[in-house]
Parts: structure tokens; sequence; C-alpha cells
């Protein structure tokens, strides 16, 4: 049975594995390489992000033309420490909306993710999630938003030591 309003709009929601996000940094960083974890029943591909430098990770993706303009994004990975560590990272999301007939090239704008605190033990799956208003973020209907994720090993607050093993990124952008 499913239970809810029947006019009830559901966000649309992108999904990338580690692996697939493409190897294209901002300029002046470097690229996570994709890393192998071997388990006891099964391995997995992520993308190991350094300590010592922002690495980053790009894609596109097309904002929907039902975008809620009111609404508010999601943006959410999961990571985890190869080594036990209660410490925190910082991630960020650079962004550029562009129409048909715009420059792909343009200023990007940064949603930076609060210090996200790892587990103390290891391979503990760990969620970062930011919230933005459509509003902000300046996205519009049909628009194709280019972007970079990063970590920020060098931003004040990334305390991590070692490299945090990313497994995926969403995005939740609300509907009309």
């Amino acid at each position: 049975t499913i239970t809810g309003s029947a006019s009830a709009v559901h966000p649309r929601q992108y999904y990338w594995p580690a692996s697939a996000l493409l190897p294209l940094e901002a300029t002046g960083d470097s690229i996570p390489p994709i890393s192998r974890d071997t388990g006891a029943t099964m391995d997995n591909l992520n993308r190991a992000f350094d300590d010592t430098t922002d690495e980053c990770v790009s894609g596109t993706f097309g904002v929907p033309s039902s975008i809620n303009a009111s609404g508010t994004v999601t943006i959410s990975c999961k990571a985890y420490a190869v080594a036990p560590a209660t410490t925190r990272v910082l991630w960020k999301l650079s962004h550029d909306a562009v129409a048909v007939g715009e420059s792909w090239d343009g200023t990007l704008t940064t949603v930076s993710f609060d210090g996200v605190a790892f587990s103390g033990t290891q391979d503990i799956l760990t969620q970062a999630s930011e919230t933005v208003l459509v509003s902000t973020l300046g996205w519009a209907s049909s628009d194709t938003v280019f972007f970079t994720f990063c970590r920020d090993a060098n931003g004040a607050g990334d305390t991590l030591v070692n490299d945090a093993l990313l497994i995926d990124l969403s995005i939740e952008i609300p509907q009309s």
C-alpha cells in the first residue's frame, strides 16, 4: 500500500557513485584516484580524497523544468575514513548554472559543508548534507549545472589525517 497525497510532487534526485564522477578538477586542484577497498564479503570502488591537497571531481546535470524556485536543494555525500579517526572533513560543491545560449565557463559559486565528524571506528559510513535555497543557488528551469565536488583538505577545520573515501554524491531538487 502506498500512502500519502496523490498530488504530492516528489523531489528529483541525482545520484553518482564516486567512481562515476568525472576526473576533471577545479583549476589548481588535483584529482582523487579511484580506490578499491577490499572487504570480507565484497569490494567497493570509491574516490580517495587526500589530506594534504585539495582534490576534486566533476559532473553535470539538468535542472528539472518543474523546479520549485522557492524550495530547498539538499546536497549529500557518504564517505568513510581508512583508519579509525574521530575527526572532521570539509567538503565543498562549486557550481555554475548555464542556460542555452550562455557560456559554460562562468563564475563558480561554492556551497561549503560544515566540518563533518567521522566515526571513531574504521569503515563506518558518514553522511554529510547541506541544504540551500534554490534562490541562493541561482538555478532556473532547464539550466545545465556544471559542478566540481572537492575535499577542502587545507581548509580550517579539516582535521582528518588520512584519505577520506567518498562512496557517493547526491543532489535532491524540489519540484512543483
